[in-house]
């Protein structure tokens, strides 16, 4: 989806070996490619002029357990959107340890504390993405720090059972409040 702002990530990560030659990296895509084929056209397009074509996987949509070991072996989740309500997405990953480059616009600041647990961005801020990209790349001890710091933010929230069993229950406390 545009909203996700791929396009944006696809530059940033085109600029790393501006940042230094020795700066290695994959970039796994997960979602579906489906739901709006002319983005998914540019995407592919722009990794193509950008000539990124080993270095970016487009996944589509995969299994809960793919995306798992996608997040088990992933270091940085980047999803610079315009917009995101809440962001699950960024806490989801911070729950296995992922740093987010998360979008400044939305809920994400409720939990990614910039330069603590990760990082808040404008969707446009390219070459500061590029840059967070290189020097976490290059400095394992601080995106390990980083990576604790998330795990530990993460934990603090409740889980997706949690929330809905507090949410069942206030729904029946209801439910029986007003049958009495």
């Amino acid at each position: 989806m545009p909203r996700k702002n791929l396009l944006g990530v696809i530059d940033a990560v085109g600029q790393l070996s501006a940042h230094s030659e020795n700066v290695d990296w994959q970039l796994s895509v997960l979602g579906s490619q489906q739901a709006d084929p002319m983005y998914t056209e540019r995407v592919r397009s722009r990794i193509d002029e950008r000539l990124l074509d080993k270095r970016v996987d487009l996944l589509g949509e995969v299994s809960d357990e793919t995306v798992e070991q996608t997040l088990a072996d992933s270091h940085v989740l980047c999803v610079p959107s315009t917009y995101e309500g809440f962001g699950m997405v960024y806490l989801e990953a911070m729950e296995y340890g992922v740093v987010p480059i998360a979008s400044a616009n939305g809920g994400a600041c409720e939990f990614v504390t910039d330069g603590e647990t990760g990082a808040l961005v404008e969707s446009d801020e390219i070459d500061r993405i590029s840059t967070l990209l290189a020097e976490w790349a290059s400095d394992r001890e601080r995106l390990a720090a980083l990576g604790v710091a998330a795990l530990q933010t993460a934990a603090s929230h409740p889980t997706w059972n949690e929330t809905f069993s507090s949410v069942r229950s206030s729904l029946a406390s209801e439910e029986a409040t007003s049958n009495t």
